[in-house]
């Protein structure tokens, strides 16, 4: 209760960043359950191809995302 409490009172913006961050990890954590490691690398390599010719994420994105909320996120995550 106090971790979903803590949550609330983030900022919209880390909110919605701990809410991406989870759903991404969710994401790669089931697609290296379905998929041999090489495929599913193939496949990210595509996605992330398509996905940086129609959108540019500033640097201090990266970082952030890559830091903080994905140290919160792992928690909920470990199996």
């Amino acid at each position: 209760m106090k971790r979903i409490r803590k949550f609330f009172y983030q900022s919209k913006s880390d909110r919605q960043l701990l809410l991406i961050t989870f759903i991404l990890l969710g994401i790669i954590r089931f697609g290296l359950w379905l998929l041999p490691f090489p495929t599913f690398r193939r496949v990210l390599a595509i996605i992330n191809k398509v996905t940086s010719q129609q959108q540019k994420v500033e640097q201090s994105s990266k970082k952030k995302l890559s830091g903080r909320s994905t140290r919160a996120v792992t928690i909920y995550l470990v199996a």
